[in-house]
């Protein structure tokens, strides 16, 4: 690109491995200003790929270097190309694109829904809307498969790993839901990146307790900042499954270390907290080392949700707080997950009713009680609304929406 051409002379004539830039420097080599989005995004500094249209960055890759952008600092860091094998990470760099639907089916997942939409058949499935464009497919029974970016990978210690920050990402976006400024557009597109963000991190949650692997779905592209996805999408120019699977090793708010090929300490999947011992004695250590876990993970959870609901029940208000449990939204029968959006501290009474379907909170808040219930001293919370926690804290909306359909199913069974 001719317009860079003084910058790609610079490198070519400089002596040294390694040359930092600032953007006023970089404007004073090619005599230009550069374009707003070089100095807001980094996905503009990105060494992509000849296929896509980022030809400034083809210029310096074709000069032997690579760029790496700290838009905070307004640098960027030019490295020549290291002449040994590629890394690690390198090599997961997918050369093609693929649609996402024959990838999550080679990850053992079943896409016959994606034949249909509103129970009719779909001419074109890989492209169905209620699909394509999720970030995470599958269920407690098959296992999971994400779609990440390639350029989150990181290698450590020989080892490939994948900082999940799912957990931040979702409370991020909930937070952005709260601005007043938002059009019906922006807050139609942030709803939408909610819900997928929500199923993202409770595929991830699951498969932690569980202990069971993941698979990826690498993608290359033109990623957004999280400030920009009210108003755009990223784009992805390759995409391709690892062959490998990924195992959750730590998680904490949603936010994980998953790393390949290597599993965790803890292998053996979590037993259902009912269950009862094993006869035989060498499963025994096993099923115990899971009812460890589960009650670990139950007492954080709880933990957590006396903090977010300042140690009050979230229907009746009670303080006391000996009477308040931590509620799963999604029932643990159906996979384990200890974030805070999948619970609700009620007081025990209430969470008897809630798990038994004669009480039931709305993706609004609203409060529902069974027509059998109304004719005891619970009708007075009928209609009215839970109380919420801070923004960032809330319940998942389709969570509360799906556990309210069941409610209303069972309410159907008991006429």
């Amino acid at each position: 690109m001719a317009k860079y051409a003084p910058l790609i002379d610079l490198l070519q004539n400089t002596a040294n491995e390694r040359l930092t830039l600032s953007f006023r420097r970089i404007e004073e080599v090619i005599g230009d200003r550069l374009p707003e989005s070089a100095r807001s995004y980094a996905a503009w500094w990105a060494n992509s790929s000849p296929n896509d249209s980022h030809s400034w960055s083809h210029a310096w890759q074709a000069a032997g270097w690579k760029a790496t952008v700290k838009i905070a600092n307004g640098t960027v860091e030019f490295n020549r190309f290291d002449v040994s094998p590629p890394s690690l990470v390198e090599s997961l760099r997918p050369t093609s694109k693929r649609n996402v639907m024959d990838l999550v089916r080679a990850a053992g997942i079943d896409v016959r829904a994606w034949g249909y939409v509103d129970d009719r058949p779909y001419p074109v499935p890989q492209s169905n809307p209620n699909f394509c464009y999720d970030w995470s497919f599958g269920s407690p029974q098959e296992g999971y498969v994400l779609c990440v970016w390639h350029q989150d990978l990181a290698e450590r210690k020989g080892r490939v790993v994948y900082d999940c920050d799912v957990g931040s990402h979702t409370r991020k976006l909930r937070q952005e839901l709260g601005r007043t400024s938002l059009t019906d557009a922006q807050r139609g597109r942030l709803l939408k990146q909610v819900k997928r963000s929500e199923a993202f991190e409770a595929a991830v949650a699951n498969s932690y307790y569980a202990s069971r692997p993941l698979r990826l779905i690498l993608n290359l592209g033109d990623m957004r900042s999280e400030d920009e996805l009210a108003d755009t999408s990223s784009t992805v120019s390759e995409r391709g499954l690892d062959v490998e699977p990924w195992y959750v090793y730590t998680l904490f708010d949603g936010d994980a270390l998953i790393v390949r090929s290597e599993p965790a300490a803890v292998v053996d999947p979590i037993a259902p907290p009912n269950d009862l011992p094993p006869e035989s004695p060498g499963e025994d250590d096993k099923w115990r080392q899971g009812q460890i876990r589960v009650r670990q993970g139950q007492a954080e959870f709880r933990a957590k949700l006396l903090e977010a609901y300042e140690r009050r029940c979230a229907v009746t208000g009670t303080r006391l707080e000996p009477l308040l449990e931590a509620a799963h939204i999604v029932p643990h029968s159906m996979g384990t997950d200890y974030r805070i959006s999948n619970g609700l501290l009620l007081r025990a009474d209430i969470h008897n009713l809630y798990d038994l379907h004669h009480l039931s909170i709305d993706e609004r808040g609203a409060i529902h009680v069974s027509r059998t219930a109304m004719q005891t001293e619970y009708s007075r919370f009928h209609e009215k609304r839970m109380r919420f926690p801070a923004a960032s804290l809330q319940p998942s909306p389709s969570s509360l929406a799906s556990r309210h359909q069941r409610f209303i199913e069972r309410e159907r069974e008991r006429l």
